[in-house]
Protein backbone atom coordinates (compact mmCIF):
# COMPACT_ATOMS: atom_id res chain seq x y z
CA UNK A 1 0.00 0.00 0.00
CA UNK A 2 3.08 2.42 1.01
CA UNK A 3 4.47 1.91 -2.86
CA UNK A 4 0.64 2.18 -4.26
CA UNK A 5 0.44 5.76 -2.74
CA UNK A 6 3.68 7.25 -3.13
CA UNK A 7 3.61 6.38 -6.68
CA UNK A 8 0.27 7.87 -6.93
CA UNK A 9 1.20 10.75 -5.12
CA UNK A 10 4.64 11.34 -7.49
CA UNK A 11 2.44 10.53 -10.45
CA UNK A 12 -0.17 13.31 -9.39
CA UNK A 13 2.54 15.84 -8.07
CA UNK A 14 4.41 16.02 -11.70
CA UNK A 15 0.76 15.79 -13.24
CA UNK A 16 -0.10 18.73 -11.66
CA UNK A 17 3.30 20.44 -11.40
CA UNK A 18 3.73 20.76 -15.27
CA UNK A 19 0.73 23.26 -15.62
CA UNK A 20 1.61 25.18 -12.60
CA UNK A 21 5.67 25.48 -13.65
CA UNK A 22 4.57 27.44 -17.11
CA UNK A 23 1.68 29.98 -15.54
CA UNK A 24 4.59 31.01 -13.12
CA UNK A 25 6.93 31.44 -16.50
CA UNK A 26 4.06 33.61 -17.62
CA UNK A 27 4.05 35.36 -14.64
CA UNK A 28 7.62 36.36 -15.20
CA UNK A 29 7.16 36.84 -19.03
CA UNK A 30 5.19 39.44 -18.64
CA UNK A 31 6.21 40.88 -15.71
CA UNK A 32 3.29 40.15 -13.64
CA UNK A 33 4.86 41.52 -10.08
CA UNK A 34 2.66 40.16 -7.33
CA UNK A 35 5.75 39.19 -5.07
CA UNK A 36 5.25 35.60 -3.64
CA UNK A 37 2.21 34.04 -5.46
CA UNK A 38 4.14 31.86 -6.78
CA UNK A 39 4.71 30.60 -2.97
CA UNK A 40 1.11 30.04 -2.78
CA UNK A 41 0.70 28.41 -6.71
CA UNK A 42 3.94 25.67 -5.81
CA UNK A 43 3.04 24.61 -2.00
CA UNK A 44 -0.81 24.05 -3.86
CA UNK A 45 -0.06 20.75 -5.24
CA UNK A 46 1.53 19.28 -2.35
CA UNK A 47 -1.85 20.23 -0.05
CA UNK A 48 -4.30 19.87 -2.55
CA UNK A 49 -3.23 15.94 -3.51
CA UNK A 50 -3.68 14.19 -0.37
CA UNK A 51 -6.54 16.38 0.10
CA UNK A 52 -7.98 14.93 -2.73
CA UNK A 53 -7.44 11.29 -1.33
CA UNK A 54 -8.82 12.03 1.66
CA UNK A 55 -12.14 13.21 0.15
CA UNK A 56 -12.12 9.81 -2.94
CA UNK A 57 -13.10 7.92 0.35
CA UNK A 58 -16.72 9.41 0.79
CA UNK A 59 -17.44 8.98 -3.12
CA UNK A 60 -18.31 5.16 -4.74
CA UNK A 61 -19.67 7.63 -8.00
CA UNK A 62 -17.49 9.26 -10.53
CA UNK A 63 -19.95 11.47 -11.39
CA UNK A 64 -20.53 12.78 -8.04
CA UNK A 65 -16.99 12.91 -7.20
CA UNK A 66 -16.76 14.95 -10.30
CA UNK A 67 -19.75 17.20 -9.73
CA UNK A 68 -18.63 18.02 -5.79
CA UNK A 69 -14.94 18.95 -7.19
CA UNK A 70 -16.56 21.61 -9.80
CA UNK A 71 -19.11 23.49 -7.04
CA UNK A 72 -16.22 22.74 -4.26
CA UNK A 73 -13.61 25.19 -6.50
CA UNK A 74 -16.11 27.48 -7.01
CA UNK A 75 -17.45 28.06 -3.82
CA UNK A 76 -14.91 27.64 -1.80
CA UNK A 77 -12.00 28.57 -4.22
CA UNK A 78 -13.73 31.48 -5.86
CA UNK A 79 -16.23 32.85 -3.89
CA UNK A 80 -15.45 32.46 -0.56
CA UNK A 81 -12.10 34.33 -0.71
CA UNK A 82 -13.22 37.42 -2.19
CA UNK A 83 -16.41 37.59 0.81
CA UNK A 84 -13.98 37.05 3.21
CA UNK A 85 -11.76 39.70 2.29
CA UNK A 86 -14.41 42.13 1.76
CA UNK A 87 -15.46 41.56 4.88
CA UNK A 88 -12.01 42.51 6.00
CA UNK A 89 -11.75 45.11 4.35
CA UNK A 90 -15.17 47.28 5.79
CA UNK A 91 -14.10 48.70 9.33
CA UNK A 92 -18.06 47.40 10.66
CA UNK A 93 -17.70 43.79 9.61
CA UNK A 94 -14.10 43.42 10.02
CA UNK A 95 -13.83 41.60 13.30
CA UNK A 96 -16.42 39.61 11.79
CA UNK A 97 -14.27 38.36 8.92
CA UNK A 98 -11.13 38.10 11.12
CA UNK A 99 -13.13 35.23 12.75
CA UNK A 100 -14.79 33.42 9.85
CA UNK A 101 -11.64 33.33 8.44
CA UNK A 102 -10.28 30.37 9.88
CA UNK A 103 -13.40 28.00 9.35
CA UNK A 104 -12.37 27.48 6.18
CA UNK A 105 -8.32 27.36 6.86
CA UNK A 106 -7.96 23.04 6.22
CA UNK A 107 -9.20 23.24 2.64
CA UNK A 108 -6.30 24.12 0.05
CA UNK A 109 -8.06 25.91 -2.46
CA UNK A 110 -9.33 28.36 -0.47
CA UNK A 111 -6.01 29.03 1.14
CA UNK A 112 -4.48 28.97 -2.28
CA UNK A 113 -6.87 31.73 -3.96
CA UNK A 114 -7.36 33.94 -0.60
CA UNK A 115 -3.54 34.29 0.26
CA UNK A 116 -2.99 35.19 -3.68
CA UNK A 117 -5.51 37.47 -3.25
CA UNK A 118 -4.18 39.02 0.54
CA UNK A 119 -0.85 39.59 -1.99
CA UNK A 120 -2.62 41.19 -4.67
CA UNK A 121 -4.47 43.75 -2.61
CA UNK A 122 -1.96 43.70 0.20
CA UNK A 123 -1.25 47.69 -0.31
CA UNK A 124 -5.25 48.00 0.20
CA UNK A 125 -6.19 46.04 3.10
CA UNK A 126 -2.87 47.56 4.58
CA UNK A 127 -4.20 51.07 4.41
CA UNK A 128 -7.43 50.02 5.50
CA UNK A 129 -5.73 49.02 8.79
CA UNK A 130 -3.18 51.41 9.22
CA UNK A 131 0.03 49.83 8.58
CA UNK A 132 2.59 51.94 6.42
CA UNK A 133 5.01 49.04 5.51
CA UNK A 134 2.50 46.03 4.54
CA UNK A 135 4.58 42.64 4.46
CA UNK A 136 2.87 40.54 2.07
CA UNK A 137 4.34 37.29 3.90
CA UNK A 138 3.28 38.27 7.50
CA UNK A 139 0.95 36.27 9.65
CA UNK A 140 -2.05 38.91 9.22
CA UNK A 141 -1.35 38.60 5.14
CA UNK A 142 -0.58 35.52 3.26
CA UNK A 143 2.22 34.12 6.07
CA UNK A 144 -0.92 32.36 7.38
CA UNK A 145 -2.21 30.73 4.42
CA UNK A 146 1.40 29.66 3.36
CA UNK A 147 1.43 28.03 6.97
CA UNK A 148 -2.01 26.13 6.60
CA UNK A 149 -0.90 24.90 3.00
CA UNK A 150 2.65 23.52 4.56
CA UNK A 151 0.28 22.15 7.50
CA UNK A 152 -2.59 20.47 4.95
CA UNK A 153 0.35 17.95 3.39
CA UNK A 154 1.05 16.57 6.83
CA UNK A 155 -2.57 16.27 8.05
CA UNK A 156 -4.00 14.79 4.96
CA UNK A 157 -1.19 12.38 4.24
CA UNK A 158 -1.57 11.24 7.94
CA UNK A 159 -5.16 10.85 7.43
CA UNK A 160 -4.28 8.36 4.20
CA UNK A 161 -2.45 6.43 6.33
CA UNK A 162 -4.67 6.34 9.11
CA UNK A 163 -7.62 5.30 6.73
CA UNK A 164 -5.88 2.65 4.90
CA UNK A 165 -4.47 1.32 7.95
CA UNK A 166 -8.04 0.62 8.98
CA UNK A 167 -8.05 2.63 12.33
CA UNK A 168 -11.34 4.39 11.07
CA UNK A 169 -13.48 1.92 12.09
CA UNK A 170 -17.00 3.65 12.71
CA UNK A 171 -18.33 2.38 9.62
CA UNK A 172 -17.29 -1.75 10.69
CA UNK A 173 -18.07 -0.79 14.42
CA UNK A 174 -22.10 0.28 12.98
CA UNK A 175 -22.10 -2.74 10.82
CA UNK A 176 -21.12 -5.27 13.15
CA UNK A 177 -23.88 -4.06 15.44
CA UNK A 178 -26.26 -5.06 12.58
CA UNK A 179 -27.62 -8.78 13.52
CA UNK A 180 -28.33 -11.16 10.92
CA UNK A 181 -32.30 -12.76 10.01
CA UNK A 182 -32.08 -16.20 12.09
CA UNK A 183 -32.39 -18.68 9.30
CA UNK A 184 -32.18 -22.43 9.67
CA UNK A 185 -28.63 -23.40 7.82
CA UNK A 186 -28.23 -26.55 5.72
CA UNK A 187 -26.56 -29.49 7.68
CA UNK A 188 -23.79 -29.96 4.80
CA UNK A 189 -23.28 -26.15 5.72
CA UNK A 190 -23.30 -26.73 9.67
CA UNK A 191 -20.98 -29.77 9.33
CA UNK A 192 -18.71 -27.62 7.01
CA UNK A 193 -18.44 -24.69 10.07
CA UNK A 194 -17.68 -26.96 12.62
CA UNK A 195 -14.86 -28.79 10.78
CA UNK A 196 -13.32 -25.21 9.79
CA UNK A 197 -14.04 -24.27 13.36
CA UNK A 198 -11.95 -27.19 14.85
CA UNK A 199 -9.12 -27.70 11.87
CA UNK A 200 -5.89 -25.56 12.44
CA UNK A 201 -4.80 -23.31 9.74
CA UNK A 202 -1.84 -24.97 9.05
CA UNK A 203 -3.95 -27.91 7.93
CA UNK A 204 -5.76 -25.93 5.05
CA UNK A 205 -4.19 -24.17 2.04
CA UNK A 206 -7.57 -21.91 2.46
CA UNK A 207 -9.84 -21.03 5.81
CA UNK A 208 -12.75 -18.56 5.90
CA UNK A 209 -14.03 -18.63 8.91
CA UNK A 210 -17.04 -17.08 9.74
CA UNK A 211 -16.56 -13.92 7.37
CA UNK A 212 -19.40 -11.31 6.90
CA UNK A 213 -19.13 -8.23 5.19
CA UNK A 214 -22.00 -5.36 5.84
CA UNK A 215 -21.90 -2.35 4.20
CA UNK A 216 -23.83 0.40 6.07
CA UNK A 217 -27.45 -1.43 6.46
CA UNK A 218 -26.80 -4.26 4.26
CA UNK A 219 -25.11 -7.26 4.91
CA UNK A 220 -23.61 -7.91 1.46
CA UNK A 221 -22.02 -11.65 3.09
CA UNK A 222 -23.49 -13.40 5.83
CA UNK A 223 -21.74 -15.88 7.77
CA UNK A 224 -19.26 -17.84 5.43
CA UNK A 225 -17.46 -20.47 6.38
CA UNK A 226 -15.59 -23.36 4.12
CA UNK A 227 -12.31 -25.24 4.34
CA UNK A 228 -9.66 -25.78 1.51
CA UNK A 229 -7.04 -28.12 1.17
CA UNK A 230 -4.28 -29.04 -1.56
CA UNK A 231 -5.32 -30.36 -4.78
CA UNK A 232 -8.97 -29.48 -4.01
CA UNK A 233 -11.08 -26.99 -6.09
CA UNK A 234 -13.86 -25.07 -4.66
CA UNK A 235 -16.40 -23.42 -6.63
CA UNK A 236 -18.63 -20.38 -5.35
CA UNK A 237 -22.38 -20.53 -7.52
CA UNK A 238 -25.07 -17.72 -7.80
CA UNK A 239 -26.33 -15.27 -9.44
CA UNK A 240 -25.28 -11.69 -9.56
CA UNK A 241 -25.11 -10.04 -6.32
CA UNK A 242 -25.47 -13.13 -3.99
CA UNK A 243 -22.29 -12.09 -2.55
CA UNK A 244 -19.24 -14.42 -4.39
CA UNK A 245 -17.15 -11.41 -5.66
CA UNK A 246 -17.37 -9.53 -2.03
CA UNK A 247 -16.20 -13.30 -0.65
CA UNK A 248 -13.17 -13.00 -2.86
CA UNK A 249 -11.77 -9.54 -2.31
CA UNK A 250 -12.02 -10.53 1.58
CA UNK A 251 -10.17 -13.62 1.05
CA UNK A 252 -7.80 -11.26 -0.63
CA UNK A 253 -7.69 -8.39 1.18
CA UNK A 254 -8.97 -5.84 -1.52
CA UNK A 255 -11.86 -5.34 1.00
CA UNK A 256 -11.53 -5.71 4.78
CA UNK A 257 -14.20 -7.73 6.42
CA UNK A 258 -16.45 -6.66 8.37
CA UNK A 259 -15.99 -9.79 11.45
CA UNK A 260 -14.45 -12.94 10.92
CA UNK A 261 -10.95 -14.05 9.44
CA UNK A 262 -9.45 -15.99 6.45
CA UNK A 263 -6.12 -17.38 6.03
CA UNK A 264 -3.83 -18.47 3.04
CA UNK A 265 -1.16 -20.99 3.76
CA UNK A 266 -1.44 -20.68 7.04
CA UNK A 267 -0.80 -16.84 6.74
CA UNK A 268 -3.72 -14.43 8.48
CA UNK A 269 -5.08 -12.69 5.83
CA UNK A 270 -6.11 -9.03 7.49
CA UNK A 271 -2.56 -9.04 9.73
CA UNK A 272 -0.29 -10.87 7.78
CA UNK A 273 -0.98 -10.08 4.33
CA UNK A 274 2.59 -9.32 3.29
CA UNK A 275 3.03 -13.24 3.16
CA UNK A 276 -0.40 -14.15 2.04
CA UNK A 277 -0.04 -12.60 -1.08
CA UNK A 278 3.50 -14.19 -1.77
CA UNK A 279 1.10 -17.58 -1.69
CA UNK A 280 -1.89 -16.03 -4.36
CA UNK A 281 -2.52 -16.09 -7.84
CA UNK A 282 -5.89 -14.04 -9.06
CA UNK A 283 -7.63 -14.28 -11.99
CA UNK A 284 -10.14 -11.20 -11.98
CA UNK A 285 -13.62 -11.02 -13.07
CA UNK A 286 -12.45 -8.11 -15.40
CA UNK A 287 -9.61 -9.03 -17.52
CA UNK A 288 -6.30 -6.96 -15.84
CA UNK A 289 -4.57 -6.45 -19.07
CA UNK A 290 -2.52 -3.70 -21.31
CA UNK A 291 -3.93 -3.27 -24.85
CA UNK A 292 -0.32 -1.89 -25.60
CA UNK A 293 1.41 -4.74 -24.48
CA UNK A 294 2.59 -7.94 -26.22
CA UNK A 295 1.25 -11.26 -24.37
CA UNK A 296 5.42 -12.08 -23.68
CA UNK A 297 5.43 -8.63 -22.05
CA UNK A 298 1.98 -9.41 -19.91
CA UNK A 299 4.28 -12.58 -18.70
CA UNK A 300 7.60 -11.03 -18.45
CA UNK A 301 5.83 -8.04 -16.10
CA UNK A 302 4.22 -10.34 -13.89
CA UNK A 303 7.67 -12.61 -13.79
CA UNK A 304 9.22 -9.82 -12.33
CA UNK A 305 6.41 -8.12 -9.94
CA UNK A 306 6.62 -11.99 -8.38
CA UNK A 307 10.10 -12.25 -8.12
CA UNK A 308 10.74 -14.93 -10.66
CA UNK A 309 14.49 -15.35 -10.97
CA UNK A 310 15.43 -14.34 -14.01
CA UNK A 311 17.13 -17.52 -15.13
CA UNK A 312 13.82 -19.30 -15.13
CA UNK A 313 11.71 -16.83 -16.64
CA UNK A 314 12.39 -18.02 -20.19
CA UNK A 315 11.23 -21.22 -19.58
CA UNK A 316 8.41 -20.15 -17.33
CA UNK A 317 6.91 -18.14 -20.35
CA UNK A 318 7.16 -20.70 -22.77
CA UNK A 319 5.32 -23.13 -20.43
CA UNK A 320 3.03 -20.73 -20.23
CA UNK A 321 2.11 -19.81 -23.72
CA UNK A 322 2.04 -23.62 -24.59
CA UNK A 323 -0.18 -24.52 -21.91
CA UNK A 324 -2.53 -21.80 -22.62
CA UNK A 325 -1.75 -22.13 -26.32
CA UNK A 326 -0.76 -18.89 -27.02
CA UNK A 327 2.38 -19.47 -28.77
CA UNK A 328 1.23 -17.55 -32.18
CA UNK A 329 0.00 -14.79 -30.22
CA UNK A 330 3.22 -13.75 -28.46
CA UNK A 331 4.05 -11.21 -30.18
CA UNK A 332 0.69 -9.83 -30.55
CA UNK A 333 -0.75 -6.71 -28.85
CA UNK A 334 -3.41 -8.17 -26.03
CA UNK A 335 -5.86 -5.98 -26.67
CA UNK A 336 -6.14 -6.95 -30.28
CA UNK A 337 -6.96 -10.50 -28.65
CA UNK A 338 -10.29 -12.31 -28.72
CA UNK A 339 -12.35 -12.39 -25.45
CA UNK A 340 -11.49 -16.18 -25.12
CA UNK A 341 -8.05 -15.67 -25.55
CA UNK A 342 -7.99 -13.04 -22.75
CA UNK A 343 -8.75 -15.04 -20.53
CA UNK A 344 -6.49 -17.43 -21.10
CA UNK A 345 -3.52 -14.56 -20.95
CA UNK A 346 -5.00 -13.50 -17.38
CA UNK A 347 -5.32 -17.15 -16.18
CA UNK A 348 -1.62 -17.91 -17.64
CA UNK A 349 -0.74 -14.58 -15.45
CA UNK A 350 -2.48 -15.91 -12.25
CA UNK A 351 -0.50 -19.20 -12.27
CA UNK A 352 3.14 -17.50 -12.63
CA UNK A 353 5.12 -18.94 -9.99
CA UNK A 354 2.87 -22.18 -9.46
CA UNK A 355 0.97 -20.28 -6.44
CA UNK A 356 -0.34 -22.34 -3.58
CA UNK A 357 -3.97 -21.18 -3.65
CA UNK A 358 -5.51 -19.58 -7.18
CA UNK A 359 -8.78 -17.28 -6.96
CA UNK A 360 -10.28 -18.03 -10.55
CA UNK A 361 -13.40 -15.15 -10.97
CA UNK A 362 -15.53 -16.75 -13.59
CA UNK A 363 -12.23 -17.67 -15.60
CA UNK A 364 -14.61 -18.78 -18.82
CA UNK A 365 -16.37 -16.15 -19.74
CA UNK A 366 -16.92 -15.06 -22.75
CA UNK A 367 -15.43 -18.28 -24.16
CA UNK A 368 -17.04 -20.22 -26.75
CA UNK A 369 -18.00 -23.96 -25.91
CA UNK A 370 -14.25 -25.59 -27.22
CA UNK A 371 -12.35 -22.51 -25.77
CA UNK A 372 -14.61 -23.06 -22.72
CA UNK A 373 -13.64 -27.08 -22.38
CA UNK A 374 -10.14 -25.85 -22.88
CA UNK A 375 -9.84 -24.00 -19.70
CA UNK A 376 -11.61 -26.09 -17.58
CA UNK A 377 -8.71 -28.98 -18.72
CA UNK A 378 -6.01 -26.48 -17.45
CA UNK A 379 -7.84 -25.54 -14.15
CA UNK A 380 -8.56 -29.43 -13.40
CA UNK A 381 -4.67 -30.27 -14.08
CA UNK A 382 -4.08 -26.97 -11.92
CA UNK A 383 -6.02 -28.18 -8.66
CA UNK A 384 -7.05 -32.17 -8.95
CA UNK A 385 -4.74 -33.26 -11.29
CA UNK A 386 -2.11 -32.16 -9.91
CA UNK A 387 -2.66 -31.82 -6.29
CA UNK A 388 -0.11 -28.84 -5.76
CA UNK A 389 -2.84 -25.94 -5.81
CA UNK A 390 -5.99 -25.20 -4.14
CA UNK A 391 -8.33 -23.23 -6.61
CA UNK A 392 -11.36 -21.33 -5.58
CA UNK A 393 -13.53 -19.94 -8.94
CA UNK A 394 -16.77 -18.04 -9.32
CA UNK A 395 -19.12 -19.31 -11.49
CA UNK A 396 -22.74 -18.67 -12.42
CA UNK A 397 -23.00 -22.21 -14.82
CA UNK A 398 -23.87 -25.34 -13.00
CA UNK A 399 -22.31 -27.22 -15.55
CA UNK A 400 -18.96 -25.61 -14.73
CA UNK A 401 -19.31 -25.91 -11.15
CA UNK A 402 -20.03 -29.52 -11.57
CA UNK A 403 -17.33 -30.33 -14.02
CA UNK A 404 -14.40 -28.55 -12.28
CA UNK A 405 -15.29 -28.84 -8.41
CA UNK A 406 -14.58 -31.54 -5.80
CA UNK A 407 -16.84 -29.11 -3.35
CA UNK A 408 -18.94 -26.12 -4.36
CA UNK A 409 -21.37 -23.80 -2.22
CA UNK A 410 -24.21 -22.04 -3.54
CA UNK A 411 -24.36 -18.51 -2.22
CA UNK A 412 -28.23 -16.86 -1.82
CA UNK A 413 -28.25 -13.46 -0.63
CA UNK A 414 -24.66 -13.42 0.94
CA UNK A 415 -24.70 -16.90 2.76
CA UNK A 416 -24.61 -20.66 1.71
CA UNK A 417 -27.74 -22.44 0.99
CA UNK A 418 -25.95 -25.86 0.68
Amino acid sequence: KVSYWLTNFVYDIVKVFVPILITIAFLYIYNLDIEFAWLMILLYPTAIVPYTYVTSFFFNDEAAAQNFTIIHNFLIGGLLPIVMNVLRLIESTRTLGDGLVWLPRFIPIYNTCGGIIVITLKDTIATSRGDSSPDALSFKAAGSDVMFLVLEFFFYAFLVVVIEAGCCSCCRKKGKNIVDNEEVLDSDVLKEQQRVENISESELAVKANHLRKVYGDKVAVKNVSFGLSFGDCFALLGVNGAGKTTTFKMLTNEIVPTTGQSFIASHNVKSSFAEARKQIGYCPQFDAIFGLMTVREHLEFYSKIKKIPRQFVEDLIKDQLKSMNLEQYEHKLAGTLSGGNKRKLSVAMAMIGNPPVVFLDEPSAGMDPKARRFMWDIISKISTRGKNSAVILTTHSMEEAEALSTTMGIMVAGQFKC
